[in-house]
């Protein structure tokens, strides 16, 4: 009896371990070319997804965040969206989007 209790903790356990998975993948990209800008910096706006599957974040959310970093900032470029998923059990868990963009100031 200890023995078939013990093989199916270690089953659980084995389970656990393999079914969980964390995914990041690139999903969005842009680049602005031949404009004469400089460049001020890495921008960064991390977003968790709400509780109730969504969220509500977007391009001037992370202009907003650029200004704030740079105040002469007059746009970003080279926009990248990278979402990380969590699953358990192959059911989703939890997202979370990473924007990562240039700010530029315009020549």
């Amino acid at each position: 009896m200890k023995k078939a209790f013990f093989l199916v903790i270690v089953c659980v356990v084995g389970l656990l371990a393999i079914s969980c998975a964390t995914v990041t993948t690139p999903s969005i990209y842009s680049n602005n070319a031949n404009v004469e800008y400089t460049i001020l910096g890495e921008v960064t706006l991390v977003v968790q997804e709400n509780s109730s599957g969504s969220y509500h974040y977007g391009f001037m959310d992370l202009l907003a965040e650029a200004k704030r970093l740079y105040p002469e900032a007059d746009y970003v470029i080279d926009i990248m969206q990278d979402i990380r998923s969590t699953t358990i059990f192959g059911m989703h868990f939890s997202r979370e989007f990473r924007y990562r963009a240039t700010a530029v100031k315009y020549k």
